[in-house]
This record gives structure tokens, sequence and C-alpha cells, in this order.
């Protein structure tokens, strides 16, 4: 199943490892880790003014989506729903 990002990018629910809120970036370790991915060219921004509410890591890059991580979540919770019905 796919899970939508924001603007016109979706991406299957199994690519995604992480979801974290945008102001984790104020981490030290977050912000070193976001420093190599945009180096290394992994970072798909998909704000228009660039100020993103979630970070998405991927198996495919991280994703800085406008949309809020508890959004994210739900549907993602939704898919997982689908898949494994509670009793």
């Amino acid at each position: 199943m796919l899970i939508h990002l924001g603007g016109d990018v979706a991406i299957p629910g199994k690519c995604i490892i992480m979801i974290l809120n945008s102001n984790i970036e104020k981490s030290s370790i977050v912000k070193d880790y976001l420093a190599v991915v945009k180096e290394e060219n992994f970072v798909h921004d998909l704000t228009e003014e660039g100020s993103g509410r979630a970070f998405i890591i991927t198996d495919r890059g991280v994703f800085i989506s406008s949309v809020s991580s508890a959004t994210l979540k739900k549907r993602s919770d939704s898919i997982l729903e689908n898949i494994f019905p509670k009793k």
C-alpha cells in the first residue's frame, strides 16, 4: 500500500523506516545525519517554501514533508489495520 507524503509523492509503506517530527531537527545527532544525507543528495524536499513538518526516513532517502508526522502516522496505521485487522 502507498502512503501519500505530500505534493504528488506517494511511497510504499514498507519502505518507511522512521517518521520524525520536524522539531527533532534541533538534536545535534539529527542535524549531523541530515547534513550527511543532504551532502550525498539523498534528501527529497517536498515542501514549497522549505518549511517541513516531518522527516520520513526511507530506504530510498529522506523526504521532508509539509504533512505532519501525526497525519503520516495515521495513514500508516490505517494501512497496518487493513493488513492485520484487530480481532
